[in-house]
Formats: C-alpha cells, structure tokens, sequence
C-alpha cells in the first residue's frame, strides 16, 4: 500500500487481500491442531487463533488508512 498518493482503490484491494486470507486459514484444518504459543494478554493460541489476531490487527491498519486518505481527499 505504501504510495505517495494513496487512493481508496488501494484501501479496497488491502480489506480484499485480508478477507481472503482470513477466508483461506479458517478452511484449513491442520492450523487448529497444532501446538499453542503464549500471547501475553489472551493467554495460549495456536496458528488459527494467532491469525485471526492477525486479521483483526490488519483491520485495525485498514479503518485508519482509510480515515487518512479519506482526510487527504477531503482538502
């Protein structure tokens, strides 16, 4: 996404790549049985749920490019 001038077609083709990827890792069932790693807040994952954090961090990034650009438009 990085450009010098950022538009929201860039925005949506980010919120795609993100949903697809959260839609590819939910189907694939050898990511919900593997071993944990310990996130210091929630407590033990596993790679499933280190990338649904994963997701909603990315959604995070999203709703805040979004608001800049959006800002950036506006003048």
């Amino acid at each position: 996404m990085p450009s010098k001038n950022p538009r929201i077609e860039q925005i949506e083709s980010f919120h795609n790549s993100v949903t697809e990827h959260i839609k590819i890792i939910s189907d694939y069932q050898p990511i919900h049985n593997c071993s944990t790693k310990h996130h210091p807040v929630f407590g033990k994952f596993n790679v499933y749920q280190w990338h649904c954090m994963f997701g909603f961090h990315l959604f995070i990034y999203y709703k805040q490019a979004k608001y800049i650009i959006n800002k950036i438009t506006e003048k």
